[in-house]
C-alpha cells in the first residue's frame, strides 16, 4: 500500500511520516532525495528544485515495484504520484510563517508558501489526481506528529471516519483574506 504524506513546505510531513513509519511499521520514501537523484532544473529565484512529476513517479515505481508492506511516500510533491491515500498537512498560515521563518528562509519564499496554503493549492493539485475520496485533510497547527500519525492509523482502520477529514473542511482563505489582497 502507498500513502503519500504532502502539504506546504513547514505543515509537518517529515515528522509526521517519522512517526506513522514506526506506528505502521512501514517504509518511507524521501522525494526529495529521490528527486535529487533525477535531471532537475534549479529555480534559484525560488531556491528550489523543479522536478517533472512524470520521472520521479518512474523512479518511485521502480524502488516499491516488489515491496507488500506500507509504504510512506513523504514530500510536498506526494499528492501527484500514484497512491491509495493521500494525507494532505494543512497548517494556519499565522503557525506556518512562524515555522518558516525558524528555518531562515526569504520573506519571499515565506510569503509564496503562506499564499500556496491559503488558496489551497496542494488540495487541488490532489483532488485534480486523486479526486476527492481517497484525501484526507488533516490540521497539523495545534496536533503533535504522534497524534497525527495516530489519527491517520484510526481512519485507515475506519474509512467512514474520513468524512470528518474529507477535503474542504479546512479554508484559510477567509479568515486570512486581507493578506492576500495586501
Amino acid at each position: 500500500m502507498l500513502i503519500s504524506i504532502s502539504g506546504t513546505p513547514g505543515t509537518g510531513k517529515t515528522a509526521v511520516a517519522k512517526e506513522l513509519s514506526r506506528q505502521l511499521n512501514a517504509s518511507i520514501i524521501d522525494l526529495k532525495t529521490v528527486a535529487r537523484k533525477l535531471p532537475f532544473m534549479y529555480d534559484k529565484k525560488r531556491k528550489s528544485l523543479v522536478v517533472d512529476p512524470k520521472l520521479l513517479q518512474g523512479a518511485v515505481k521502480d524502488a516499491v515495484k516488489d515491496e507488500n508492506f506500507p509504504i510512506l511516500l513523504e514530500g510536498h510533491l506526494a499528492h501527484l504520484l500514484d497512491s491509495e491515500i493521500v494525507i494532505v498537512l494543512r497548517t494556519n498560515p499565522v503557525v506556518l510563517e512562524k515555522r518558516l521563518q525558524k528555518r531562515k528562509w526569504s520573506g519571499a519564499k515565506i510569503r509564496e508558501n503562506i499564499e500556496a496554503e491559503m488558496l489551497d493549492i496542494i488540495v487541488a493539485e490532489a483532488i485534480e489526481k486523486h479526486g476527492k475520496k481517497e484525501i484526507i485533510e488533516i490540521d497539523s497547527s495545534k496536533k503533535t506528529p504522534k497524534a497525527i500519525a495516530a489519527l491517520i492509523v484510526k481512519l485507515m482502520k475506519n474509512p467512514k471516519q474520513r468524512i470528518k477529514y474529507a477535503t474542504g473542511k479546512i479554508d484559510w482563505s477567509e479568515k486570512y483574506k486581507k493578506l492576500l489582497i495586501d
